[in-house]
């Protein structure tokens, strides 16, 4: 028997724990005032251990195969608060019931076939995702959109293997005139369909990335002040005074169902003050680590344009001319805001976010695919490409053998074949209760 937290730790109304595995009912039954009669209920329950009270969760038990590790299950839902979640810990270790590790729940899961190890995986993009189109993507495969898709393509690449060993299996006397060219073309049409794959998918790596946005410029140009405005609070100081900002400032931004990095900089300029200094050190180490820079500037723009250019790709880089409630002259280029009216900001907006248009997921974008899954998926291409050109009926053993391999690459993708340190090694990627 398994147990964890499935909720951060934390300050909280709620909190649950998941208990998986043989016997999980009778021993967690040990504990509730009251025994559960249903399975898939949820029952409000005293939790009482040598005779004292722990607290007064709701309490769901689950039977195998019908749960998510496909094993007896026990899902607890107890008050959050950090003394309730150490008493019932506590309380499992005493009921010899060991802590899961990281994705055990989820492997256990895999393992039982509840669900395909590409469907587990998509789990964590799932968790990982910032965007709707992330979500869209990860909930389809985790749905069993990706397990279907790559069904029907293995479906025809199997019919493909059985009529090829059919082949095989004639003798040279049973005079059988046996033409390769429907195999062959068979064969290109199944590769151009894991083509396709590939192309529908969006690597997950980029799952969950927030778009940096660095503003940068000289002091007393309004950054801080436009900061605050894209955010939407108050979280930058804002002074007359120069050299107000000596450190990088950070605060996330939704615009136009992206999520954003703003990062308010120390002003660029030559300061005697060893802290302004260090500030703007920092941000001209940085710079480049930035895909968007924000170069901000006010009615001065011509002479502060000039002292910036140098630091910056002109290629990454978005010029805003500040306090345009002062001087309103629009110039090529450049985009115009007031911080402290609000004027040009939505447009503002507008170009950042189409700025990271291309970092998206296209509209042929399916499904989110790990490395090891695009990998898998050009050993599938590789194989069949190498079944182009063998036309002649000496070469249906080779072209049998590309078969059986493209299949083994289909199994792994799927988790057919996984071994154990494979599995291991993808799942300590997930969190504790997952």
């Amino acid at each position: 028997m398994i147990f964890a937290l499935a909720t951060p730790a934390g300050k909280a109304a709620l909190a649950v724990f998941r208990i998986s595995g043989s016997g999980c009912h009778e021993v967690i039954s040990k504990i509730l005032d009251k025994n559960i009669a249903e399975f898939n209920r949820v029952f409000l329950r005293k939790i009482i251990h040598d005779g004292v009270l722990v607290d007064v969760s709701t309490v769901v038990f689950y039977k195998s195969p019908k749960s998510y590790t496909g094993e007896d299950m026990v899902e607890v839902f107890c008050h959050g608060g950090f003394a309730t979640l150490k008493k019932l810990i506590d309380l499992f270790h005493n009921l010899n019931i060991r802590e899961a590790e990281p994705g055990e729940f989820t492997k256990i899961s895999v393992l039982n076939g509840k669900q395909t190890l590409n469907e587990a995986e998509s789990l964590l993009d799932l968790i990982n995702s910032t965007t709707d189109a992330e979500m869209n993507m990860a909930l389809g495969v985790v749905a069993g959109e990706l397990s279907n898709t790559v069904s029907v393509l293995g479906d025809e690449l199997d019919d493909i293997r059985v009529f090829v060993e059919s082949i095989i299996d004639f003798d040279d006397e049973d005079g059988v005139d046996v033409s390769l060219e429907e195999v062959i073309e068979r064969l290109e049409a199944l590769r151009l369909g894991f083509g396709d794959l590939k192309k529908q998918g969006f690597r997950s790596s980029n799952i969950g990335k927030t778009n940096g946005v660095l503003m940068l410029g000289p002091p007393n140009v309004g950054k801080s002040s436009l900061f605050n405005c894209l955010l939407g609070q108050n979280k930058a100081i804002v002074s007359p005074n120069p050299g107000t900002t000596r450190d990088m400032l950070e605060g996330q931004v939704l615009m136009h169902k992206t999520t954003f990095n703003l990062v308010d900089a120390a002003g660029i300029r030559d300061s005697s003050v060893s802290e302004e200094s260090m500030g703007v050190n920092k941000v001209l180490n940085d710079i480049d680590s930035f895909p968007l820079v924000l170069v901000v500037c006010d009615q001065e723009y011509k002479t502060q344009l000039k002292d910036l250019r140098g630091m910056i790709d002109n290629k990454k880089s978005l010029v805003v001319k500040n306090k345009s409630d002062l001087c309103n002259k629009q110039e090529d280029g450049m985009c115009l805001v007031s911080a402290k009216t609000g004027d040009g900001i939505p447009e503002l907006k507008k170009m950042i976010s189409g700025f990271f248009v291309n970092s998206e997921p296209s509209v042929d974008q399916r499904f989110i695919l790990n490395d090891r899954q695009l990998e898998l998926i050009d050993g599938v291409i590789k194989s069949l490409e190498a079944c182009q050109g063998l036309h002649y009926l000496e070469s249906i053993e080779l072209i049998a053998e590309n078969l059986k391999s493209a299949r083994n690459h289909l199994n792994d993708f799927l988790g057919e074949r996984s071994s154990d340190e494979l599995l291991g090694e993808i799942f300590s990627k997930f969190c504790i209760g997952k």
